[in-house]
């Protein structure tokens, strides 16, 4: 896995950061800690940008995302 950095005045790059912040505030309280949201982030919520699938099957290779939903 690499890091990048966001860019400057690169709008989509940003924004999907900022919907990751909007996500974690929206679901974060109904976990006790920061650990079990991310574990369920990675391991059990299905992303509409991966194709319904969850970013686990997508990494580990058992799933591919052939359509990206926009």
């Amino acid at each position: 896995m690499e890091h990048v950095m966001g860019a400057i005045g690169k709008p989509t790059t940003l924004g999907k950061i900022e919907r990751w912040h909007r996500t974690y505030d929206v679901e974060r309280p109904s976990f006790k800690t920061h650990r079990q949201f991310i574990k369920y982030y990675n391991n059990k919520r299905v992303h509409i940008s991966l194709n319904y699938v969850t970013s686990r099957q997508v990494y580990t290779g058992r799933r591919s995302v052939t359509h990206v939903v926009r």
